[in-house]
C-alpha cells in the first residue's frame, strides 16, 4: 500500500510539473504518456527541449550527482525538480538542481542577450 501511494504521489508530481512547464510555454507531457525511451533514460517530461526534466518527490534528499549522471548526454540541460514530501524541516518550496557548468552557460546566454 505504501509503495502504491509513493508511486501515485510521484506520478502526481510529474503531472504537476508538466502543467507548470505548459504554463511557461512548453508543450509538455509526461514521458510515461509520451515516450518509453525517454522514461527509460530517467527523463520524466517530454516537450521541454532544450531541457531534460527529472522529477523526484521523496522524503529525503536523493544523490543528485548520481541522478544527473544517469540522465542523457544529448546536448540538453539536465535538471532535477525535487520536492520533499514530509519530515522535519519540510521545505515549502521545491528545488531545482543542475550542473554548475550548465547554469553558467544559461547565465552567460542571458547576459549576452541583455536579458539579465
Amino acid at each position: 500500500m505504501i509503495m502504491r501511494n509513493n508511486r501515485r504521489a510521484g506520478n502526481s508530481f510529474e503531472r504537476y510539473l508538466s502543467s507548470l512547464y505548459k504554463s511557461i510555454g512548453f508543450d509538455s507531457t509526461t514521458s510515461r504518456f509520451s515516450s518509453r525511451e525517454k522514461d527509460s533514460q530517467k527523463v520524466d517530461l517530454c516537450g521541454t527541449d532544450p531541457i531534460n526534466v527529472q522529477a523526484k518527490y521523496t522524503k529525503n534528499y536523493p544523490n543528485f550527482y548520481e541522478l544527473l549522471s544517469e540522465m542523457p548526454n544529448d546536448g540538453n540541460y539536465n535538471i532535477i525538480h525535487h520536492k520533499r514530501n514530509r519530515g522535519v524541516g519540510k521545505a515549502k518550496e521545491q528545488i531545482v538542481v543542475m550542473k554548475q557548468s550548465d547554469w553558467i552557460q544559461i547565465v552567460e546566454m542571458l547576459k549576452n542577450e541583455k536579458l539579465l
